[in-house]
């Protein structure tokens, strides 16, 4: 696969341009911050081309896997350490993962998967997915502010 089509020039100015702008905006205010921040961003870049160069039908085969593993994220989400009085994150130590966070991407993915299988009448076509996604919904606005 061609680099020019995993990345885009349009897509790489603005990432670099708020990449630079926050590791500006972090240098100068909390300046021990810089070099996480900057692994932050190496490693968002990789990932970027690696889902960049995956074959996006290969996710037709996850959705539902998916799909259980937000459902499941969320639900386990409240057993963990409430920080500040709310219950959203899985703290690893070196990193806190918010689950409502990788929802955003997966709801995407699964969205599009629904709307392409169940081509229907057009409240049917709303109805179908605001009725799968309705438990998600209700698990992220179950945590508090």
């Amino acid at each position: 696969m061609k680099l020019s089509s995993i990345f885009d020039p349009i897509l790489m100015i603005s990432i670099l341009g708020l990449s630079g702008l926050s590791l500006f905006v972090i240098s100068s205010t909390v300046s021990s911050l810089v070099t996480i921040h900057l692994i932050y961003i190496v490693l968002g870049f990789i990932l970027y081309a690696l889902f960049a160069s995956t074959d996006y039908l290969i996710w037709k085969h996850f959705v539902w896997f998916l799909y259980i593993l937000i459902f499941i994220l969320l639900i386990l989400v409240f057993f963990t350490t409430p920080v500040r009085g709310a219950y959203r994150w899985f703290d690893f130590g070196w990193v806190r993962l918010q689950p409502s966070e990788l929802v955003k991407p997966f709801i995407i993915i699964i969205l599009a998967f629904i709307i392409e299988k169940y081509r229907a009448g057009k409240l049917a076509l709303f109805l179908k997915p605001f009725l799968i996604f309705l438990p998600i919904l209700v698990l992220i606005f179950r945590q508090p502010d």
